[in-house]
């Protein structure tokens, strides 16, 4: 299960692609513009492996000699005291660089830091983030069938007081005797009942009562979903990726409109919490997937 839920993290959060410009190439060097380094990573201690992704920036005023590529040769090194520092060792099959939490453990409340270079980039990147507690927040669902026969289901929890908080809810929702189909999970995003965006915040409704929405097919008769508390980079960066492009995935160009939270490059370093549940239709029974 949360080897499919990482899969589905790097489909919502993914860094692969960035604009070309239309305009003729021109000497960068002239105007002093260069590439960055792009590193994208996410903690949590609900993973067995710390893992990042380093690929580059193109100029705005770049052509179509300035590739996008993976980023094979650099050190990446992570802290939670910026002070000792660990390596994380380049995979090829995955194109990322990789450290298992057996030799590097993250835990919920710490703050981590983390650090890139590669030879043919004049600076070191550089960022922190903190990850966040996973707070008990009375989740309840509800569901009926809908009078165009699918089943409308309500995600219902109780924020977390005195502290700020963002969620992510993923579901999906299938037969058990017929499986899924193709045998690939496509988790769908849950939307907010009041904006019909995928982003939660208590901003400016500390505490309150905060309700989800899916609809599931009308033969489907088990939900599975994660319910996942994130960071504020993660919140910030979510948010600048479906208001400035609506969601569409682009990278990262000069100057650019999404959040970047990495010091002399860009990209972004957060952490979240999240559990997995299973919601049964008939029974009305919710219950945690180990």
């Amino acid at each position: 299960m949360k080897s499919t839920f990482v899969t589905y993290l790097y489909i919502v959060f993914i860094l692969l692609f960035a604009l070309s410009s239309c305009e003729d190439d021109v000497d960068l060097k002239d105007l002093g513009v260069e590439s960055k380094l792009v590193l994208y990573c996410r903690l949590s201690p609900d993973l067995d492996t710390i893992s990042a992704y380093l690929t580059n920036s193109q100029p705005i005023l770049g052509g179509s000699s300035e590739e996008v590529s993976i980023i094979k040769n650099a050190t990446v090194e992570i802290s939670s005291d910026n002070a000792n520092w660990m390596n994380l060792t380049y995979n090829s099959i995955k194109n990322r660089y990789t450290l298992p939490q057996s030799e590097f453990s993250i835990s919920e409340g710490k703050t981590y830091f983390i650090r890139a270079h590669s030879p043919n980039y004049k600076k070191t990147i550089f960022s922190f983030c903190t990850v966040p507690y996973y707070r008990d927040v009375q989740m309840k669902i509800e569901h009926k069938e809908s009078i165009y026969g699918e089943i409308e289901v309500n995600f219902i929890w109780k924020d977390y007081p005195n502290e700020k908080n963002f969620y992510l809810i993923s579901a999906y929702s299938i037969h058990q005797e017929t499986g899924l189909g193709d045998g690939h999970i496509w988790y769908i995003p849950v939307l907010s009942d009041s904006t019909q965006d995928y982003l939660f915040t208590d901003i400016n409704q500390d505490g309150a009562t905060m309700k989800g929405v899916y609809t599931a097919y009308s033969n489907d008769d088990t939900l599975i979903f994660n319910f996942i508390q994130i960071d504020e980079p993660t919140y910030l960066f979510e948010k600048s990726i479906y208001y400035n492009y609506y969601i569409d995935f682009m990278g990262f160009v000069e100057p650019t409109l999404v959040y970047n939270n990495i010091k002399d490059g860009y990209g972004l370093f957060s952490a979240f919490r999240f559990k997995t549940y299973r919601y049964i239709f008939k029974t009305n029974t919710l219950e945690e997937v180990n």
